[in-house]
């Protein structure tokens, strides 16, 4: 997660960590 402080800038990175999280979140849900 270190990467993450230095790329913090980049907005398209954030949107990409914000959709995969609510990505595996569903298929969480999915699974049990």
């Amino acid at each position: 997660m270190v990467f993450l402080k230095s790329r913090e800038r980049d907005p398209n990175l954030l949107a990409l960590l914000a959709e995969c999280r609510m990505y595996a979140n569903r298929l969480l849900e999915q699974a049990t």
